[in-house]
Parts: structure tokens; C-alpha cells; sequence
């Protein structure tokens, strides 16, 4: 019987038996849809971090022996973690020291040099005790000391790496309560043979971590 329009038939399903057939681009388009839901659904929910604990999300950090020295040529030396490099050429690092006059930035200030000695295992106990708030934290340490090379302050002995740096500038960031205190390296030392474990990586208070075990990422080429 024909149809009341000369229009062409309306197309059907691709069909076996009673079976409807997806076209490819269907079945891509359906498999797609699943593969992402069952992504979401195994997402875990994240935790909300209150933003004044964020920055301790950063971590581990590693964990250095700033050494200073006064006029007097009277050693300081404070523990800190919050380091990092700012430029290949000249070779620069950096330090955020709480924003007050500490006797390391004030020795930093008036000799304009120091030195970072990278905290290893075998010492971590003697230099975490250096940020003890006593007169004599230094000497009740058990460390000793031996002269740098470039710069006129005292390096860690037994140390296995070792940073001489000269000051280029101390930061004050707006409302930020650190200082960005940046060094130039002058000099670097390190022992042949240190293992990643050996050096300390710091996550909160007291508690210290080693480097894991290493591993590959294969980048852009």
C-alpha cells in the first residue's frame, strides 16, 4: 500500500531477530560513558585541610643545618626544612626563616655569608636539638665544626653535603611571615658513596623520613 507522502520509508534498526544492532560509533559512545562512571565511582572522597595547615601538606622536606657565625666568630646553628633551588647559573638556593631577628638571620645580615649542611641520618638527633631556644644549644649538640672553604663560616664535620653560600638578598613578602633569605653557592662538597636513605626528609615535628626507593618517569620527547 503506498505510503501518503512521497518521502522515503523511515530507516529501521539494524536488526537480528528481535535484536537491535548499536551502530560503532554507539557502542564507543556507550562504552565511554561506562568506563568513566565506574572511574568516578571508585573515586575516594577527599578530605577538607583547613588552609593554615595546607603549607604541611608539602612534605617531606629536606632537612638542613644552617651554621652562621657572629663577629666574634661565635658559632650559631639552627635546623630548618623549608629549602629549595631558585637558579642553575649562578647556582642560588633559597631559605624561609621565620620573619623575626633570629641570631642566624641576623648573622646572615652582618656576614652576608652561611652555610647549609644537608642533614644525614647518623646526625639528625645533634642537629634537630639545635633548635632548642637555650644559650648554649650548640655546644650541648656534641657537634664540631671545621672552616669552610669560600666562606669565612664554619661547615659541619662529617657532613655529607655541604653548601658554602654568600647572601644576595633577604625577601620580605608582603604579609608573608617568613623570610625568603637567598643564597648564592660558593662552594659544594658531598661524600662519594652517600645513599638516598641515609639523607633526612622532614615531615612534621618530629618525625623524619628517608627517601624511598627510586624509580623512572619517562618524560616528553
Amino acid at each position: 500500500m503506498p505510503y501518503r507522502n512521497r518521502a522515503s520509508p523511515p530507516t529501521k534498526p539494524n536488526t537480528i531477530g528481535t535484536k537491535s544492532i548499536a551502530s560503532p560509533q554507539e557502542m564507543i559512545k556507550r562504552k565511554g560513558v561506562k568506563k568513566i562512571s565506574q572511574q568516578i565511582s571508585h573515586v575516594k572522597a577527599m578530605e577538607k585541610v583547613p588552609l593554615e595547615e595546607s603549607i604541611r601538606l608539602i612534605y617531606p622536606r629536606l632537612t638542613v643545618l644552617v651554621t652562621t657565625a657572629n663577629p666574634a666568630r661565635e658559632v650559631n646553628a639552627a635546623p630548618y626544612s623549608w629549602i629549595a633551588p631558585v637558579s642553575f647559573s649562578p647556582p642560588m638556593l633559597y631559605l624561609g626563616i621565620q620573619r623575626r631577628e633570629t641570631l642566624t638571620v641576623k648573622n646572615i645580615r652582618r656576614g652576608k655569608e652561611f652555610v647549609v649542611n644537608v642533614v644525614t641520618r647518623d646526625w639528625a638527633e645533634k642537629a634537630v636539638s639545635c633548635g632548642a631556644k637555650l644559650p648554649d644549644k650548640v655546644e650541648r649538640s656534641g657537634l664540631e665544626f671545621e672552616e669552610g672553604k669560600k666562606v669565612s663560616v664554619p661547615c659541619v664535620k662529617g657532613a655529607k653535603i655541604v653548601l658554602e653560600c654568600r647572601l644576595k638578598d633577604i625577601i620580605e613578602s608582603g604579609q608573608a611571615d617568613h623570610f625568603l633569605i637567598l643564597g648564592e653557592i660558593v662552594h659544594a662538597e658531598k661524600e662519594p658513596g652517600l645513599e638516598d636513605e641515609d639523607i633526612a626528609m622532614h615531615i612534621s615535628g618530629e618525625t623524619f623520613v628517608g627517601p624511598g626507593k627510586r624509580f623512572q618517569v619517562e618524560g616528553k620527547k
